[in-house]
């Protein structure tokens, strides 16, 4: 595991169960659904999910990795909509 720099950091708290982040399709990638692991509060008061990927293959985005090998890293995408856990 390892943490990727990104926007100056100046919170991080861990997700309650349940939350996930659900990807859309996208080109030649396929839609997936990856749980939140924490939220990064960045400089400007914006709040980004944690999520566990892998390294992206032929330039594509950072994806969740199938063989369960995760970086933890900040995801964003407009096409990604944050589902809260079920009641």
């Amino acid at each position: 595991m390892e943490l990727v720099p990104y926007h100056r950091v100046v919170s991080v708290l861990p997700a309650a169960p349940g939350w996930k982040v659900k990807a859309e399709w996208f080109g030649p990638f396929d839609a997936f659904d990856a749980p939140i692991a924490a939220w990064v509060m960045d400089g400007e008061g914006e709040f980004w999910p944690v999520i566990g990927v892998s390294e992206p293959e032929g330039g594509g985005p950072h994806r969740p990795s199938p063989d369960g090998e995760y970086t933890l890293r900040p995801h964003l995408g407009s096409g990604n909509k944050i589902i809260a856990p079920e009641a």
